[in-house]
């Protein structure tokens, strides 16, 4: 018999819930607030949900800098967790921003950056630097001059060419 039939012994409802074709940006959310004390980094732990549409799209992340006095450097700026360093205390907002392939949903973030404290107050510079940009030692020296300095902390700065500022 090639005709089919829902058959009951009493009243029967059958709900059918349509599959959405209408893809929406992924639904983001960059973490808590958070503050940090130099050179301590911040743990960004975003998150993302999405509604796998288009079909076949990619999703790739991205965490860029809104705002903040300085630079901030991202351990992998394509990861929605990872870690990000500062060059100098204040506040920063940060933002995560998730692209299907069509649409971009994004959330931010602001990491309040304390100055570090105490007898670490050393500070290192060096145009050459390879490391964290933290200016906690040679390796790890800011590579540009801080736009500001802290009262009471010492500055040691490599040969090199710097931008000029006035203090």
């Amino acid at each position: 018999d090639a005709t089919k039939s829902i058959q009951s012994s009493s009243s029967s409802l059958l709900i059918v819930n349509p599959v959405s074709t209408q893809n929406r940006a992924p639904v983001v959310n960059a973490g808590s607030d958070q503050t940090i004390t130099l050179p301590a980094s911040a743990n960004l732990r975003g998150t993302v949900t999405d509604d796998d549409l288009p079909i076949n799209g990619k999703l790739t992340a991205t965490w860029s800098r809104v705002s903040g006095p300085g630079t901030v450097t991202f351990v992998n700026a394509s990861n929605v967790s990872t870690a990000a360093s500062f060059s100098e205390a204040g506040t920063y907002v940060l933002r995560l921003s998730v692209s299907d392939s069509q649409l971009t949903g994004s959330d931010e973030v602001v990491v309040t950056v304390n100055a570090q404290t105490g007898g670490g107050n050393n500070f290192y510079i060096r145009v050459s630097a390879t490391g964290r940009n933290d200016g906690s030692d040679w390796t790890n020296a800011y590579t540009t001059l801080p736009s500001s300095l802290q009262r009471g902390a010492t500055y040691y700065i490599a040969d090199g060419n710097y931008s000029s500022y006035t203090f």
